[in-house]
């Protein structure tokens, strides 16, 4: 206690009762003024010392000066050093982490840990609420972007990489390469690189081509990209705010929430525009009486209104291409479609008429190699509800070489058969060939109609038919099915009168356009995974999640 104050060089604590304290020069019992240590002060024993030991107070007086003196000087060089490791640790903390260095991997280790286990997405790390909380805890160190900690995890993404992923799985499923016939893959290069590397044939996500397309055509326009950021506002307000919502829900005639868009899914934004179309006289009741982030002007909604009329087809296409029974075969034709709609003039042009054209002409080059491509075109001639019907004369010549060219390869020993058996079995139509040389041999000299066989053999030598040709020829002849009817039942249901073709088209018609499929059945796996089954192993889930998707195919 002495240590605490001067005046106790002067008192010591009574040892009978430590509320009070016994004057060391008349052994007077003072009151410390208090019952607890908390409540105890000096205040009782200054005063004694005033009035009854005048010396005595003085003297206090004098040491309890150099005693404060001794303290003040003591605090000054306390803050003098203290400021001067503030102004090093000020400099010190401006130097952020360099991105490279052990501190920063492993905060973005443990920022990645947060993220897994509390089921967090990729976009806190852009969250104001989060970066401040880190920028205070730790003020070098620099929040990587959620594009960042999305390439973040482990193995390579290079080509080589997963080239060899893709052997290492074949080998597991037991898959010989020879039966893979196409690989449906992003667009992304290192994934391009490595179907060609592992001698695969691949194709980008007709889904992915067609959000670019939207991208390039439409959402990068100034006028576009700012009316859509004050639709995100307005939908980000009324979702995420109760009040809000049940305020607008009151005034709305047909209830119904108001769509969030995806960046990555362009159709959610036209969901977004079409919810908040719907729900126009709605919102302008609620601004009357409440306010709203930002405001659509007339403007704005004209735009949207355009927007909406211009991409209804896209979007009635994304859905149809995202089925899980569409195949390569529909791409062509939905393409040539969307083309000639995109050309056709309208009344309502002059407001999109910049847009349209912009539209069309991210069509032609995103969906130009479709039609140079044997997979998408062998699959369109063998859809009995396309065939050659959407090719022009340049692209049938093609489609039509290329199947010929499978045909032949794939039905030589059948063609043989044929031959062979055409001695013995002569058919009521025999080729022309054969006609002409019985001709030349029954007549000394040449009549007319040798002539015509001559003229045909100088514009090129007529292919032999044989039955597998007559199919191709009766297949092309016959009506097209319906749109809405199912390729692979057609098949099913003509296999014996065109068996080369039905197993051609059983191997191309089987190919999806889009791996919207398959990115469904990633979301399947929380349903595979839950706290009941939360120990599974990783191929025991594989597994689990293969039998879902495919044991229809072995129930009738």
């Amino acid at each position: 206690m002495a240590a605490a104050s001067a005046v106790w060089d002067f008192f010591t604590v009574s040892v009978k009762d430590l509320r009070s304290a016994i004057c060391k020069t008349c052994s007077s019992d003072i009151s410390r003024g208090g019952n607890t240590n908390k409540d105890f002060n000096t205040t009782n024993l200054k005063a004694h010392l005033k009035s009854r030991h005048i010396d005595q107070y003085n003297d206090f007086l004098k040491a309890d000066k150099k005693r404060q003196d001794a303290l003040a000087v003591k605090k000054m060089q306390s803050t003098s050093k203290a400021k001067t490791l503030s102004i090093a640790t000020a400099f010190e903390k401006r130097n952020k982490f360099p991105m490279d260095s052990a501190k920063a991997k492993n905060l973005n280790k443990k920022v990645m840990e947060f993220i897994a286990l509390d089921d967090q997405p990729f976009s806190v790390v852009g969250d104001v609420g989060f970066r401040g909380l880190v920028e205070y805890m730790e003020p070098r160190y620099t929040l990587p972007s959620r594009r960042h900690l999305a390439e973040e995890f482990t193995g390579s993404h290079a080509a080589n990489f997963i080239s060899e992923t893709f052997e290492k799985m074949f080998e597991t499923w037991k898959i010989p390469k020879s039966k893979v016939h196409v690989v449906v893959r992003d667009n992304a290069r290192n994934m391009a690189k490595a179907m060609k590397d592992s001698k695969l044939n691949s194709f980008g996500c007709t889904a992915h081509s067609l959000q670019l397309v939207i991208h390039d055509g439409v959402l990068t326009q100034p006028s576009v990209e700012k009316a859509l950021a004050i639709c995100r506002k307005i939908v980000g307000h009324s979702k995420h705010s109760p009040l809000a919502y049940s305020r607008l829900q009151a005034v709305q005639t047909k209830v119904k929430r108001l769509q969030q868009d995806v960046p990555t899914r362009w159709n959610s934004t036209f969901l977004m525009m079409e919810s908040l179309l719907e729900q126009k006289h709605a919102l302008a009741t609620y601004a009357a009486d409440h306010d709203l982030p930002a405001n659509l002007t007339a403007q704005h909604w004209g735009i949207i209104e355009n927007l909406i009329n211009l991409l209804s087809p896209f979007e009635q296409l994304t859905r149809d291409i995202s089925s899980s029974e569409a195949s390569v075969a529909d791409v062509i034709p939905s393409v040539r479609a969307l083309r000639r709609l995109l050309s056709k003039t309208a009344d309502t042009d002059h407001a999109v008429k910049t847009t349209k054209t912009a539209l069309l002409e991210s069509v032609n080059k995103r969906f130009s190699e479709y039609e140079s491509n044997p997979t998408f075109l062998i699959a369109t001639l063998l859809d009995p509800r396309y065939k050659d019907r959407y090719f022009n004369d340049d692209v049938k010549l093609r489609a039509r070489a290329a199947l010929d060219a499978l045909v032949d390869t794939s039905a030589g020993d059948e063609t043989h058969r044929e031959t062979a058996d055409e001695d013995d079995h002569p058919t009521s139509v025999e080729p022309l060939q054969k006609r002409a040389r019985i001709d030349e041999e029954e007549r000394e000299r040449p009549s007319l109609y040798d002539m015509f066989e001559e003229i045909l053999q100088e514009k090129g030598p007529q292919r032999p038919r044989t039955r597998v040709s007559e199919q191709l020829e009766s297949f092309f002849a016959e009506a097209t099915i319906p749109r809405n009817a199912a390729a692979v039942r057609y098949w099913q249901d003509h296999h014996q009168r065109f068996p080369a073709l039905a197993r051609i088209a059983r191997k191309y018609l089987c190919a999806p356009c889009t791996s919207v499929d398959s990115e469904r059945l990633f979301s399947s796996v929380a349903h595979v995974l839950d706290e009941k089954r939360n120990r599974l192993a990783p191929d025991k889930a594989e597994m689990l999640i293969f039998v879902k998707k495919n044991m229809h195919l072995t129930r009738k």
